[in-house]
C-alpha cells in the first residue's frame, strides 16, 4: 500500500508539544537574581532584622563603671533642662544627668553651640536610651549616655560641620590632657622595690647561716 509522504508544513501530522517544558537558561538566572533580591530584601530590609538588632542593643552590658555614682536611667529620662541657664550651668546639668565624670565636655558643647541645639540634642539621647540604648561601634558594649549625645550631636546635619569638627578636636584634646595628667600622676608615685632586692638580703642570711 502506498503510503503518503509527510513534510515538515504538513497540516495533517500532528505537533508534540510537552505538557512541562523546562526552563530556558535566561528564565533561570531571571529567577535566580529575583530570589537573590528577596533574600537580600529580607535580611536587611525586614521588620525581623530590625527587631533582632534592637535586642542586640538591649542585651549589651551598661558601661556602669564609666558613670559616675548619681547616675541613674530614671534620672536621665526625667530631666529637664532649662534653656534660660546660662551656658556654664546649663553644661553641668547636662553631664550630671549624662552620668559624666567631668562636665568640661559639655560645657564646651553648650557654649559652642547654645542652649537650644544641645537640649534638642538631649532630648534625643533620652529618647535612644529609653529605647535600650546605643552600642558602640564594634559592638561590644553599650554606648555611656555621654556617647550617645556626642554620636547624635556628630551625626546631626543641622548642626555646621565646621562646628561638629570643633568640638570633636576640643574632646581629643582633653582627652589627651588626660592620659598625660595620668602618667604623670604615676611617675610621682614612689617606685616599687625589685624581687631580687628584697629577696637577695634573705638568701645572704641563710647562707650566712648555713656556713656558720
Amino acid at each position: 500500500m502506498f503510503k503518503r509522504p509527510r513534510y515538515q508544513n504538513d497540516k495533517s501530522q500532528k505537533k508534540f508539544t510537552p505538557k512541562h517544558s523546562l526552563p530556558s537558561s535566561t528564565e533561570t538566572s531571571r529567577n535566580n537574581s529575583r530570589q537573590g533580591f528577596n533574600n537580600k530584601k529580607q535580611k536587611f530590609g525586614s521588620k525581623s532584622s530590625l527587631n533582632s538588632n534592637k535586642s542586640d542593643t538591649l542585651n549589651l552590658p551598661i558601661p556602669v563603671s564609666l558613670l559616675n555614682e548619681g547616675y541613674s536611667l530614671e534620672k536621665l529620662i526625667n530631666t529637664v533642662l532649662d534653656e534660660e541657664m546660662d551656658e556654664e550651668a546649663f553644661g553641668t546639668c547636662l553631664a550630671d544627668a549624662l552620668g559624666e565624670f567631668k562636665p568640661d565636655l559639655m560645657i564646651y558643647t553648650v557654649k559652642i553651640l547654645g542652649t537650644q541645639t544641645t537640649n534638642r540634642i538631649f532630648k534625643k539621647t533620652q529618647e535612644v536610651e529609653n529605647a535600650g540604648g546605643m552600642h558602640v561601634d564594634n559592638h561590644s558594649r553599650r554606648r555611656t549616655p555621654g556617647g550617645v549625645y556626642l554620636k547624635l550631636l556628630r551625626s546631626d546635619k543641622i548642626i555646621p560641620s565646621v562646628l561638629r569638627d570643633n568640638i570633636r578636636d576640643h574632646g581629643l584634646k582633653l582627652l589627651n590632657q588626660e592620659k598625660e595628667q595620668k602618667k604623670q600622676e604615676e611617675a610621682a608615685l614612689p617606685a616599687l622595690p625589685k624581687a631580687e632586692d628584697v629577696l637577695k638580703p634573705i638568701i645572704d642570711t641563710k647562707m650566712q647561716e648555713e656556713i656558720n
